[in-house]
């Protein structure tokens, strides 16, 4: 089983009309619940489309979005006992264990 651990990356993709990655890094953890702020990204691949639409994948930098701390809890996977956490329930996104590989995303400017 997987165990999320201090200074490990989360990573969240989901979207409704397009999808994106979105990363971050666990600061503390206390009891049930980490403490986790995003990362900046980079993109490592992309490939345009005709008008203003694309794909690619990307990876986390060692740079903070933001100061803002966002406090989870640690939920168990009733399938596969794997730790993750509940990032927006009304969009249902949720973030696992970063597996260190480049993740996808694409877009559509509408």
């Amino acid at each position: 089983m997987k165990q999320i651990e201090v200074n490990d990356i989360i990573v969240s993709s989901g979207g409704w009309e397009c999808t994106d990655a979105t990363f971050f890094k666990v600061i503390k953890i206390m009891n049930e619940f980490l403490t986790i702020r995003q990362l900046e990204s980079k993109v490592v691949s992309f490939e345009p489309f005709p008008g203003t639409t694309g794909s690619g994948t990307k990876v986390p930098t060692d740079t903070f979005f933001n100061e803002k701390l966002i406090r989870r809890k640690i939920i168990y996977s009733k399938y596969n006992n794997e730790p993750y956490i509940v990032i927006q329930k009304s969009y249902y996104l949720s973030a696992h264990k970063w597996d260190g590989t480049p993740q996808q995303f694409d877009f559509r400017n509408i």
